[in-house]
């Protein structure tokens, strides 16, 4: 196999997007059609960027939200939140993504909570 083929070059549209806009675009593209070429490309670029662990993959394809997981895990297994609440005290932040009458707590980073 040429090395070209096994690792193809980012897609300059998907580089150019910021994290959190790719998570949830893997939500939809992989929900829309879950053998997708655009959710490969998306699911690609998050892992490039190091945004998801590759242990965290089958729980996001199967729509689950786990405390420890990433943010952008988070993102890419439910989509976008109906809210995004943010809170910086002393101690940190917290960001409440809310979904309907679930939530997702995170530190920014990693998942605290899930409600």
């Amino acid at each position: 196999m040429l090395a070209s083929c096994a690792n193809p070059q980012p897609r300059g549209d998907l580089i150019a997007r910021n994290s959190i806009d790719l998570c949830e675009a893997y939500h939809i593209s992989a929900k829309e059609s879950p053998d997708s070429a655009e959710a490969a490309s998306i699911r690609q670029e998050i892992m490039r960027r190091g945004e998801v662990p590759e242990g965290e993959w089958a729980a996001i394809d199967r729509g689950e939200v786990l405390i420890g997981m990433s943010q952008c895990g988070a993102l890419a297994a439910w989509g976008t939140p109906q809210a995004n609440n943010q809170t910086i005290t002393a101690t940190g932040q917290t960001i409440q993504l809310v979904y309907g009458k679930r939530s997702v707590y995170t530190n920014g980073k990693v998942v605290t909570d899930v409600r």
